[in-house]
């Protein structure tokens, strides 16, 4: 039953006969006058032709307190705008800081007995 079905059964080689791509062309080009009538007539019935779109990626200044920096401030050499983080965003030295911290917990579990690294925590609560 499924030895006759082939590429043509489902219709991948219907553009080789060239039959179909004039008819497509005609009609595409119908559809695009339509389509270029349509908007001329409904062009002047536009309600809102006089009214200006609300921009709704506009961002509203805030007063700048202290600690903060204005927004105009915050651009790069080329005048490019820089990216506002509205989370706290650790710095370089405190990743770093953490990845070897987590370094240490991984060498530490690998290479030191149970009874090392409770002498270390010990040691540790004792000084401080």
């Amino acid at each position: 039953m499924m030895k006759n079905i082939d590429a043509d059964y489902y219709g991948y080689r219907d553009d080789d006969d060239g039959i179909l791509i004039p008819l497509e062309k005609a009609r595409s080009e119908q559809l695009e006058k339509e389509a270029m009538e349509k908007w001329l007539s409904n062009k002047g019935n536009d309600a809102n032709l006089g009214k200006e779109e609300e921009d709704i990626y506009a961002v509203q200044e805030e007063p700048v307190s202290d600690d903060e920096t204005s927004i105009d401030d915050l651009s790069d050499e080329a005048g490019q705008p820089r990216f506002i983080a509205h989370v706290p965003v650790p710095t370089q030295q405190q990743i770093e800081d953490a990845l070897i911290k987590k370094k240490k917990e991984e060498l530490m579990q690998l290479y030191a007995s149970s009874d090392i690294i409770k002498a270390v925590e010990e040691t540790k609560a004792l000084i401080g």
